[in-house]
């Protein structure tokens, strides 16, 4: 469900992609029980006030000696593949690692679900879309809507349910919406395939 580069920066709230030059050298390595080629890098992390800063990293490409050795060519071919997106990272790789904005999210997710229809009838109950419409304007937006996807960690949804809830059962539907937003993230591409649902840690006992 990618969109066009424009939905796709506003989904982001007008993410700066750094585009930067880079061919460090592979080297070979064998010190540490084993002999591998490897290189270093710089890619973008992520900061604590939402802002991006590079940082270097190690990559290790594959073994130099054994049954399923690398030449060192083919070992500068492979470090080549894994540097193209880092080099010149698109949006649409950046939307997948999770960095949309939660709010965006809710945004897509109620139109595509919660009020979604389909043949002139609502995909969910008058009652559940209501108590979904509730719990996202009131409680899940205000709490969550400036951060991005990836953002939102397990221990602090955990925290807040059982802080800001007065039952387990709006726990048990604060959590579920939630985890039913991650699910629609993978689903259309906004969150990697594969990583688990975050919410999915999320602990708040038995009824």
């Amino acid at each position: 469900m990618l969109l066009n580069e424009g939905n796709l920066q506003s989904l982001t709230g007008g993410l700066r992609l750094t585009v930067r030059i880079q061919h460090p050298q592979v080297h070979e390595r064998t010190d540490r029980g084993g002999s591998y080629w490897f290189f270093r890098y710089r890619d973008d992390a992520r900061q604590a006030d939402g802002t991006m800063k590079p940082v270097r990293k190690f990559q290790v490409i594959g073994p130099s000696k054994g049954e399923n050795r690398l030449s060192k060519k083919q070992a500068e071919v492979e470090r080549d593949k894994f540097l193209a997106k880092i080099n010149k990272p698109t949006i649409q790789q950046k939307v997948a690692d999770g960095l949309v904005l939660f709010s965006k999210m809710v945004e897509q997710y109620r139109a595509a679900h919660v009020e979604a229809e389909v043949a002139g009838r609502y995909l969910l109950a008058k009652p559940t879309r209501d108590k979904y419409v509730i719990h996202l304007e009131q409680r899940i937006v205000p709490k969550w809507g400036a951060r991005r996807l990836c953002e939102i960690s397990p221990d602090e949804v955990q925290q807040w349910l059982f802080q800001t809830c007065d039952s387990w059962h709006m726990m048990n539907d604060l959590r579920g919406i939630l985890s039913g937003i991650f699910t629609k993230a993978e689903e259309w591409g906004y969150w990697p395939e594969g990583r688990r649902n975050p919410i999915s840690r999320v602990k708040i006992g038995e009824d």
